[in-house]
């Protein structure tokens, strides 16, 4: 996904926030940054913890981040 489109959808979002296909898209677009953070995670971590429970964990966190994203704090998502 292009730079553009991402911001379009960004803008469709924070007007309205109740499309589901919007966030679902959001979240499609960022899953792999989260499975790129978890791996360099796995480094530091005991054997103990799985790859796919901090994935699991990530997402989570990237929907919460999606939901209370507040632009006006002229900062990027990413």
């Amino acid at each position: 996904m292009f730079k553009d489109d991402i911001d379009k959808i960004w803008e469709a979002f924070l007007k309205d926030r109740s499309k589901m296909v919007l966030k679902e898209k959001l979240l499609m677009h960022y899953v792999p940054l989260v499975r790129i953070i978890a791996g360099r995670m796995m480094i530091s971590l005991p054997a103990s913890v799985s790859l796919d429970d901090l994935v699991s964990n990530g997402l989570i966190g990237l929907i919460n981040a999606i939901d209370r994203f507040d632009a006006e704090k002229c900062v990027n998502f990413e």
